[in-house]
């Protein structure tokens, strides 16, 4: 079979340009999630005593060496929280100072009892070609977060809309806090594609952050657009073009062909 073309994907931080490189110190990598799976499967599976004179075939691994979970988690990519976490909020829903309180924001309540708030690493993902992207939480890893809440999910086309990918976490009605262990996975990235994709990194310049602003800024001018109606604001007025000649212009380590 022949090897499939890979797509490109081109990213960067979305953060104030004059930020962008304290974001990026805090080595927050891209990793697949099949690579830690396939790491903690058991190589020698164990039958209970109950199953021991069963006719039934185990295949070794279970479930983690599953060709069907293989494919839902074809090209998912998990990230690490980069520190800990150890996030209080008063009953008004303000974020009580601590180390690390300066990478959060306050949203107030969208579930009724519940307040939600913004961890501020922001990444942006574009593609010169069509190319859905799906955030979610990280389900399939042991972390603290279901005693708190949920990471808010999402998809979109990346080539169609360049807006972040903003990891919203929802607390649970009448919690007031959220703590997360640094190491521990916090997002799930998935391109839903079957061909491999190509990382590239480019570097933030303020015609990219502009539009990624426009863009998110779009909703309060427009409240409530379908995408399909986003994406043909973002197609039928050239900005998409301009994104895509900034993006090849900045790669990183020099222009993309």
């Amino acid at each position: 079979m022949a090897k499939k073309k890979p797509i490109v994907v081109y990213w960067t931080t979305s953060s104030f340009v004059e930020r962008q490189f304290d974001v990026l110190l805090a080595d927050v990598r891209l990793t697949p999630v099949m690579s830690s799976i396939i790491h903690r499967r058991e190589e020698h599976t164990k039958v209970p005593p109950s199953l021991t004179h069963s006719t039934e075939w185990f295949p070794r691994g279970g479930y983690h060496g599953c060709t069907a979970l293989q494919n839902l988690m074809k090209n998912t990519y998990y990230l690490n929280m980069p520190f800990d976490v150890d996030l209080k909020l008063n009953d008004e829903g303000t974020i009580q100072p601590f180390f690390r309180s300066g990478w959060f924001r306050e949203r107030g309540t969208s579930m009724a009892g519940a307040f939600n708030v913004d961890f501020l690493y922001e990444l942006l993902f574009f593609s010169e070609e069509p190319l859905e992207m799906s955030v979610t939480t990280p389900y399939l890893h042991q972390t603290s977060l279901p005693k708190y809440g949920f990471l808010c999910s999402v998809k979109w086309d990346i080539s169609s809309w360049f807006r972040s990918a903003v990891f919203i976490y929802q607390l649970w009605p009448g919690i007031r806090e959220l703590n997360i262990k640094k190491g521990e996975p916090f997002v799930y990235l998935q391109f839903h594609t079957d061909r491999p994709i190509h990382f590239k990194q480019v570097k933030l310049n303020k015609t990219i952050l502009d539009i990624s602003e426009a863009c998110a800024r779009h909703k309060f001018a427009f409240p409530r657009e379908s995408l399909q109606k986003l994406y043909e604001r973002f197609r039928f007025n050239g900005i998409r073009n301009t994104l895509l000649k900034e993006m090849k212009n900045n790669v990183v380590g020099g222009k993309s062909e």
